[in-house]
């Protein structure tokens, strides 16, 4: 799974926001670990090897992760983000 179109993310005051670079749509607002998931789906990625990088950079159960990867890869597929 990937994103079917390329975004920036962009920093402003503490905040993250993903502008999609090409085609239409808005700015999504990204928690911390959006923000990192949503970088890993710029290219060809599975939930799996998400989670790993999650773990790598995270101090955080597997499981924890694991969870909050399958909720957040939800609420993208609900945007319609990912193919």
């Amino acid at each position: 799974m990937r994103l079917k179109v390329p975004y920036e993310i962009t920093e402003v005051e503490g905040q993250y926001f993903a502008v999609p670079m090409e085609g239409a749509g808005g700015m999504i607002r990204l928690s911390k670990t959006a923000r990192v998931i949503f970088e890993l789906l710029q290219q060809e990625t599975d939930e799996a090897a998400i989670v790993d990088q999650l773990s790598r950079r995270f101090d955080a159960d597997r499981g924890t992760l694991e969870e909050d990867v399958r909720d957040i890869v939800a609420k993208f597929r609900e945007k319609d983000l990912l193919c």
